[in-house]
């Protein structure tokens, strides 16, 4: 899982299926 471009934080894909998640594509 590559972390996304538009995304400030350095998290990939698999991360931000947590509750970061929430934060991460709003």
């Amino acid at each position: 899982a590559e972390a996304s471009p538009h995304l400030p934080s350095p998290l990939t894909d698999e991360d931000r299926i947590g509750p970061d998640n929430l934060k991460e594509t709003a």
